[in-house]
């Protein structure tokens, strides 16, 4: 009897485990989690998103210049964000 084909793991991803120090190993890289936030991702901390989004396919963008408290006495001017790429030039272009 063969397993249902909706049972099998993708035949694109295959399954990883840790090595013995604890890390995966995927894409040339070692990496404590496999799936992480975007910021993980950036960082080199995780090697995709839950989304399948890997780090070439992240980037950086500015979400304010203008000037706002921030805890005691503290002003930020801007905030970054961690966004995918293929969004970011969707919105450039108007089109998002």
């Amino acid at each position: 009897m063969t397993a249902s084909k909706h049972l099998r793991a993708p035949e694109t991803e295959s399954r990883r485990f840790r090595g013995p120090d604890g890390m995966y190993r995927a894409g040339g890289g070692s990496y404590v989690k496999l799936r992480g936030t975007r910021v993980e991702v950036l960082g080199g901390v995780a090697y995709q998103t839950t989304g399948g989004l890997r780090r070439a396919q992240l980037g950086v963008t500015r979400l304010s210049s203008r000037r706002r408290r921030h805890g005691r006495g503290r002003w930020l001017t801007s905030r970054l964000r961690v966004v995918s790429k293929r969004k970011r030039a969707a919105a450039e272009r108007g089109t998002g």
